[in-house]
Order: C-alpha cells, then sequence, then structure tokens
C-alpha cells in the first residue's frame, strides 16, 4: 500500500512539473517575443528578461506546486536551484555534443539533450533543492 502511495505521488510530481516546464516556457517566450519583436529589445537583454521570467515561474511553481517543499526557506533554496539548472545544462550541451560526434543528426540528439536536462532537473529539484 505504501509503495502505491508513493508512485502516485511521484506520479502527480512528474505531471506537475509538466504543466509548470509548459508554462515557464511559454511565458519566457511570450516575454522574449514581447520584448523582441513588440519593442524592439536586443536580441540578448530580451532572452536574458524570458529565461530570468522562466526560471521565476519553475522556481516558484516546482517549490511549492510540484514538490510542496514550503518548510524549504526561498532565499535558500534558490542557489541550490540555479546550481540544479546550470549543472543539468552543461550535461545537457554535453550529451548533445557526445551524440552528434558518434553520428547522431543533431535533432534527435537535441531531443535526447531536453530528456537528460528535465530528468536531471526533475530529480535534482525532487532531491536536493527541494527536498523536505
Amino acid at each position: 500500500m505504501e509503495q502505491a502511495i508513493r508512485s502516485s505521488g511521484v506520479k502527480t510530481e512528474v505531471f506537475r512539473y509538466i504543466v509548470i516546464g509548459g508554462i515557464n516556457t511559454a511565458v519566457g517566450l511570450a516575454v522574449i517575443l514581447g520584448l523582441r519583436l513588440g519593442l524592439g529589445v536586443n536580441l540578448i537583454l530580451a532572452n536574458a528578461a524570458g529565461y530570468a521570467v522562466g526560471l521565476a515561474i519553475s522556481f516558484c511553481g516546482n517549490k511549492t506546486w510540484t514538490f510542496g517543499a514550503r518548510s524549504t526557506s526561498a532565499l535558500g533554496a534558490v542557489p541550490a536551484f540555479l546550481a540544479v539548472v546550470s549543472f543539468s545544462f552543461l550535461i545537457n550541451i554535453a550529451a548533445i555534443n557526445g551524440l552528434m560526434a558518434v553520428g547522431i543528426p543533431y535533432i534527435a540528439a537535441q531531443i535526447a539533450g531536453v530528456a537528460v536536462y528535465s530528468g536531471l532537473v526533475f530529480f535534482g529539484l525532487k532531491y536536493y533543492a527541494f527536498k523536505s
């Protein structure tokens, strides 16, 4: 019975993680496009702003809704969150480059890299940044 409850909890977390990921991606992209195309903001600044907004949504949504880490202080969790995201990004780039080096086409390597990144971030947030 306990195993079924834990399995159901992880499924709920995965579902919520995917929802938060979709929201932060959509809103971040909207910010980028709005700044760049709507206001003519520099490409780098527009992307930086969009990514910052997406990261903020990811942090808040995953901390409170996905993992329910209410006991973890926001200030204390920010460095751990950024470390998880940064580490996962570096592994993502390494995975993409490694797959392409052995002949995997870019699109397939990129899709695999997204899967690696998403999995690493999920487990890093669950067991490190937002552990209860």
